[in-house]
């Protein structure tokens, strides 16, 4: 658990600016200093969370990877409202399911991050269901 946890945090912490980047100039159509600061604050803020999070037993986990980085929407969030972007139109679901994401940026799946960060969160989830089956057969 230990090898994969590291590659997820690992991949996470390359991906998380460039996600975050990537979501403003979908915008926007610009990158300026203040998008790239915030991109900056949340490579270490969600690198952090989810060190933590996977620090502790798999039976201590009260929340999953995926879902530190589906709440890592907030980072651009942050920067598209401040630029006064126009929240986007969201389905009822979306609406209930991420009440705060008022773009439509928040992460579906691992690959929303990346081939690589993709690639390290199922080999992480494998790797847990595994250890999971191994305790409790």
């Amino acid at each position: 658990m230990k090898e994969v946890s590291a590659a997820l945090v690992s991949a996470v912490e390359a991906a998380v600016a460039p996600w975050v980047e990537a979501a403003v100039v979908r915008f926007t159509g610009v990158l300026d200093e203040r998008a790239r600061h915030v991109a900056a604050v949340a490579t270490r803020e969600v690198t952090e969370e989810l060190r933590d999070l996977l620090s502790l037993d798999i039976e201590a986990q009260r929340t999953t990877p995926l879902a530190v980085l589906r709440a890592a929407a907030r980072y651009p969030t942050e920067v598209l409202a401040a630029a006064g972007v126009p929240p986007v139109q969201r389905d009822a679901f979306d609406q209930q399911a991420n009440p705060d994401d008022l773009y439509g940026v928040a992460a579906a799946t691992w690959a929303d991050f990346g081939e690589e960060v993709g690639a390290a969160g199922i080999a992480w989830g494998a790797a847990k269901a595994h250890l999971h089956l191994r305790r409790h057969r």
